[in-house]
């Protein structure tokens, strides 16, 4: 994890999603502490399953499109309307998802709950080509390393997901350079 102030080194991502997993991470890391050993056998309440729910298709959704950035071309302006295109789906089910989950407006009380949100929440970081996580102050930088340490298997999965995915894509972007001082007289 890296505290970064340029958003010029983010990786490809949806950046309009990060303020709802950021607070959430935040608001969890804050009472962490008074929620998790008192409620380990507890089972999650039908609220708190939605929000299990939703967070896993959260990952499930950024795990998609971090394939699709690895997958389509989009170098070029057709090959990005065609990524966005293959985007769509995902991003329409990710806006009514976030609209749910603002909706439910709970703190997970379970560690399955808890782990499902630091899961979404890792899926939905903003990070640097390297995979790492951006953070811009102390608060974020403090949050984030509990989130790490809820789920750190899913963190090295994303990290690295996200490091194949910022290969490719400068692959690409080096390969459309290529072509276009080629085509040039």
């Amino acid at each position: 994890m890296k505290a970064i102030e340029s958003p010029t080194t983010i990786a490809p991502s949806a950046s309009r999603r990060r303020a709802l997993l950021s607070t959430a991470a935040a608001a969890m890391a804050a009472g962490l502490g008074t929620v998790l050993p008192a409620t380990a056998e507890a089972a999650p309440s039908a609220e708190e399953a939605e929000l299990i729910r939703l967070c896993n298709r959260l990952v499930a959704i950024g795990a998609n499109e971090q394939k699709l950035y690895r997958t389509v071309p989009h170098a070029t302006l057709e090959g990005e309307a065609q990524l966005q295109e293959r985007l769509k789906p995902g991003d329409e089910e990710w806006r009514r998802i976030e609209e749910r989950l603002y909706e439910l407006d709970i703190t997970p009380k379970t560690p399955a709950g808890i782990s499902a949100m630091a899961r979404a929440a890792l899926a939905e970081a903003e990070r640097t080509w390297d995979g790492e996580i951006v953070t811009l102050d102390l608060c974020g930088y403090l949050a984030w390393g509990v989130v790490e340490s809820i789920s750190p298997e899913a963190n090295a999965a994303i990290e690295a997901d996200v490091k194949t995915t910022g290969a490719a894509t400068k692959r690409m972007l080096a390969a459309s350079r290529l072509a276009q001082t080629e085509a040039q007289p």
